[in-house]
């Protein structure tokens, strides 16, 4: 399986460097089925997750946060990598105007897929939306991905775009390709602001790395235990890296 040569590891995880242009090309055209957007809290959960790391760098790998960013440039002293939006690349596709392809949304909720619908239709009326799906709501992604592969056939679909939470979105989507041809996007909360649900995040905000800040405002109950931990530990592993990096220069 071929992938893109630019590739920049980040604590085992191998992350593509690829521009909307890029990424979509390579959905259509490369035989790789699964594209993971890397935000930090997925980044978080993969520390211990052998299994996960596993599932991302068999995929496409790409970065969904300026935090992460900005570790990479400093760690591995190459220009600032590449920040593509779920959000962004996700309207990017709508407003193609590729009717070749035909797309599949797996949603957490009935009224964020009307929602979505609606703003897909403003967006691009011609937009090839072929159908949806919304799972009975579970902690556990085996269930989930049970429950999606047994109710829902993927004929004649290309792309199919999940939104569910990760890291379980991570893992169904790779469960699922097993099974189908197509190609499955594991793709957050983009969905959430896409289709209007959920307020996005100011430029502001997410160019000077504190997205997290405004989400956490937003949704503090929900959040806080994610980001809190989350922060703390990529805080400390960037530390650490960066002296072991010190480190070795002055050896060297």
């Amino acid at each position: 399986m071929s992938k893109s040569t630019n590739i920049r590891s980040l604590r085992n995880i191998h992350f593509v460097n690829l521009k909307s242009e890029e990424l979509l090309d390579a959905i259509e055209n490369k035989q790789i089925q699964c594209y993971h957007f890397v935000a930090g809290s997925t980044f978080y959960f993969g520390r211990k997750e052998l299994a996960l790391i596993n599932i991302l760098n068999n995929g496409y790998a790409i970065v969904d946060s300026t935090i992460l960013a900005w570790y990479q440039s400093i760690i591995l002293k190459k220009t600032k990598n590449h920040v593509l939006r779920g959000s962004d690349f996700l309207r990017f596709v709508i407003t193609r105007n590729n009717q070749a392809l035909k797309h599949f949304f797996i949603g957490a909720s009935g009224n964020q897929i009307i929602l979505l619908k609606n703003a897909i239709n403003i967006l691009n009326p011609e937009f090839n939306f072929v159908g949806s799906y919304v799972p009975e709501y579970s902690e556990s992604w085996e269930n989930l991905a049970q429950e999606i592969g047994g109710k829902t056939a993927f004929i004649d679909v290309d792309v199919v775009w999940v939104g569910i939470g990760s890291p379980k979105q991570d893992f169904i989507i790779n469960e699922l390709s097993k099974i189908n041809k197509c190609k499955f996007i594991a793709i957050g909360a983009a969905l959430d602001f896409v289709s209007g649900v959920k307020i996005e995040t100011p430029p502001v905000f997410r160019e000077s790395g504190f997205e997290w800040l405004f989400r956490l405002i937003l949704e503090p109950k929900r959040l806080w235990r994610r980001y809190f931990f989350g922060n703390l530990w990529i805080l400390k592993i960037f530390v650490s890296d960066y002296f072991k990096q010190m480190f070795r220069v002055n050896v060297d």
